[in-house]
C-alpha cells in the first residue's frame, strides 16, 4: 500500500508550530511534489503559545511571515 502523503507529523508543542509548517511546505515542494499532513490535537490547538513569526521570502523579494 503507497502513503497518501509525502511528509506527515504530530505536534506536541504550540511553541514548534512555526518550524513543522516550514518544514511541511519545503518536503512538499521538493520534487516529486506531495501532500503534507499535519496533526494539531485540540489541547495544542488552543493553548497559548510564545513562537515568533517565521519570516521567509518570496522570488521577487517579497518578505512573508507565517
Amino acid at each position: 500500500m503507497q502513503p497518501v502523503t509525502k511528509y506527515a507529523v504530530e505536534i506536541y508543542d504550540g511553541n514548534s508550530i512555526p518550524e513543522v509548517v516550514v518544514n511541511a511546505f519545503r518536503q512538499s515542494s521538493i520534487p516529486p511534489l506531495g501532500a503534507s499532513f499535519i496533526s494539531l490535537p485540540q489541547d495544542v490547538l488552543t493553548g497559548a503559545v510564545d513562537a515568533a513569526p517565521i519570516k521567509f521570502f518570496q522570488p521577487g523579494g517579497r518578505v512573508l511571515s507565517v
